[in-house]
């Protein structure tokens, strides 16, 4: 039959941003492919983002190469396992359940220094006045000159 499940997702190191993690399987033309329908969060401290998006694309071969993939984050600092996800693969003569291996998720905060304390990365950008931000001032300025008079 020939299935191969990858979980491309790897043990990664994440600083309070977003992961992508994705789940493939290849397998012969005809053969289901079901994964787990994960809603918002795919373990304690770990949250979806956005997905899942599938795709599936013919090889040359002949075999059916499918992808699951999630974007997720984790608002807390420290090391989160996602446990093995279910995968179901069925065909006529053929039902199994597969799964993928635990994945693991390290989350880092940054380092403040006490004495600098919180700043912005980038500095906010001067930028110059339009017509369209003075027209309300001036609008009203010209208007109480003409009430005073």
């Amino acid at each position: 039959m020939g299935l191969l499940l990858q979980d491309t997702g790897q043990e990664a190191d994440q600083r309070e941003g977003q992961q992508d993690v994705h789940s493939i399987v290849k397998a012969e033309p005809g053969v289901k492919v079901a994964f787990p329908q994960l809603k918002d969060t795919i373990a304690q401290g770990i949250e979806i983002i956005s997905g899942p998006v599938r795709d599936s694309i013919m090889e040359k071969d002949g075999r059916v190469l499918v992808q699951e993939s999630y974007v997720i984050t984790s608002f807390d600092s420290g090391v989160f396992v996602i446990p093995p996800m279910p995968i179901e693969i069925q065909q006529e003569s053929y039902n199994n359940t597969l799964r993928t291996d635990p994945l693991h998720l390290i989350v880092n905060t940054f380092v403040v220094d006490q004495q600098k304390g919180n700043y912005d990365i980038v500095m906010p950008l001067a930028a110059p006045w339009t017509f369209a931000e003075i027209l309300p001032y001036l609008l009203w300025t010209l208007l109480g000159l003409s009430l005073i008079h």
